[in-house]
């Protein structure tokens, strides 16, 4: 009974996670990919210049962290947008975590007074590459979609025949083609 019960299992999860059990490919329009990371571009510009515009940090955070997973959302892409956000949220907070973590742990009694500030400031600069690293994979890798493919027109064949008399009588004939 055991082997009955993990055989229909099994059969059950090929037949769940099969393509062809799901999806009939010869049936679906063929697709290509977009790109429309533009956009994403356009909103990160537009929080860098809304920040310095402002000098309001808060401004600057919300409109990077947001303002991509919005693009994605408009193009029907709820994964893609809160896999967007979560790496612009999550990669620059490990960056800077982890750079700071080491380095203020390196700092010990005798270190100085500014051990502990240069942490500081190495763990925002880490944070800052983060964010600049997120906003390319976002840009590069994520922001592509799948729509319907353009069908493509045969390329056209033709043949112009001519014929040409010159003032001294000569004649000739050609053709002239694209293919």
């Amino acid at each position: 009974m055991h082997r009955t019960s993990l055989a229909a299992l099994l059969a059950l999860t090929v037949l769940t996670f099969a393509p062809s059990a799901w999806c009939d490919e010869e049936d679906s329009p063929p697709t290509e990919s977009r790109w429309y990371g533009w956009q994403v571009l356009l909103v990160d510009g537009a929080a860098v210049v809304a920040g310095a515009a402002t000098q309001e940090l808060p401004i600057f955070l919300t409109m990077y962290a947001v303002g991509a997973p919005i693009v994605h959302a408009g193009h029907g892409r709820g994964g893609a947008a809160l896999g967007s956000l979560g790496l612009r949220v999550g990669l620059p907070l490990v960056a800077g975590g982890v750079s700071y973590a080491l380095l203020a742990q390196s700092c010990g009694k005798d270190s100085g007074d500014y051990c502990g500030l240069g942490a500081v400031a190495v763990g925002i600069l880490a944070a800052g590459a983060g964010m600049v690293t997120a906003s390319l994979i976002d840009v590069f890798a994520i922001s592509h979609e799948s729509v319907a493919a353009t069908p493509r027109r045969p390329k056209a064949f033709t043949v112009t025949p001519s014929a040409h008399v010159d003032p001294r009588g000569d004649f000739s004939v050609g053709a002239f083609g694209t293919f």
